[in-house]
């Protein structure tokens, strides 16, 4: 990493008033320039020493912004109102993204857990569709289980929760 790719500033920690109540650090104009004039969006950098690999957000109002979370306000030990260095560099590898080793494991089972997750979903599907229904006036609830259109999508739902299996007749 060349040393004019890395820019430190002095800042203050602050948090947001608005509904996402987070602390950030705001990126100053020429940093924000330097960095997203090259499409930069995801950086390295260094929060009182503190490491992090973060994107680089906008404020909505022409500006950039850093979210910090509380690991890194710890690691970092500030506090809001808090002075801190930030130094900020390009992330030579944006596209990679770190998932927790649980999420992974997790992946692995989505195979498996597929059709069961598909037939939860139809079910879902149905059940919410006829409540609609009945929401709407269309199907009474008093009288959901007894009428031929609640007692179709039942019975659909039962036998989509059931594997289906071919047999053959001897």
């Amino acid at each position: 990493m060349e040393t004019q790719d890395k820019h430190t500033f002095q800042t203050t920690l602050l948090r947001g008033g608005d509904w996402l109540n987070m602390h950030f650090i705001e990126v100053p104009f020429a940093v924000e320039d330097a960095l997203v004039s090259k499409g930069v969006k995801r950086v390295l950098g260094e929060l009182n020493d503190a490491s992090f690999r973060l994107c680089l957000l906008s404020d909505g109002e022409g500006g950039r912004r850093i979210m910090v979370g509380t690991t890194l306000r710890k690691a970092a030990k500030t506090f809001e109102g808090g002075q801190v260095q930030a130094t900020l560099w390009p992330d030579p590898d944006p596209d990679r993204i770190d998932l927790p080793e649980e999420f992974e494991i997790v992946l692995e089972q989505v195979e498996e857990a597929e059709p069961l997750i598909s037939n939860l979903l139809t079910q879902s599907a149905i059940f919410l569709f006829a409540r609609a229904m009945a929401f709407h006036g269309i199907l009474h609830e008093k009288h959901f289980k007894k009428m031929e259109l609640a007692k179709g999508f039942y019975l659909k739902s039962l036998q989509l929760a059931k594997p289906t299996k071919k047999t053959e007749d001897a």
